[in-house]
């Protein structure tokens, strides 16, 4: 009889941000590597297609200020509705519900009808060895 409460106990105290399938993500990208300069001006972003649960954003917010985001749009959270960068710089949209996020603005909804933010990963950047290191 106590494991009941103790079940509802454990699911209400679980992540309630991890809406995006976990997948572990370890990638580092060097900002001389030719497939990443158009990471280089602030503003740009690259597309990591085989990472995390719908591929990554990695985008250049500001001098030496870098973030990932799965691209997993977090209304249809498949694999098949991805976020991509369009012509407006900082603004990802998803392709099947056409939500938009900021990108410059941590990954929060722009236009709906998703409510949650993308998906981010940590990223380190390391000046000295110009690479980015992107893990969960």
């Amino acid at each position: 009889m106590l494991l009941v409460p103790a079940i509802f106990l454990f699911l209400s105290c679980s992540d309630k941000e991890e809406w995006i399938p976990y997948v572990p993500v370890s990638k580092i990208i060097y900002l001389d590597d030719p497939d990443y300069i158009d990471l280089l001006p602030v503003g740009n972003a690259v597309i990591l297609p085989n990472e995390g649960y719908g591929g990554i954003i990695v985008y250049h917010k500001g001098e030496n200020e870098y973030q990932a985001f799965d691209r997993a749009c977090t209304l249809e959270v498949d694999r098949d509705c991805v976020v991509s960068v369009g012509e407006t710089l900082g603004i990802a949209r998803c392709s099947c519900c056409g939500s938009e996020y900021y990108l410059i603005l941590d990954g929060m909804v722009k236009d709906g009808p998703a409510e949650r933010p993308l998906k981010q990963y940590h990223v380190d950047y390391d000046a000295l060895g110009r690479r980015l290191m992107i893990t969960n």
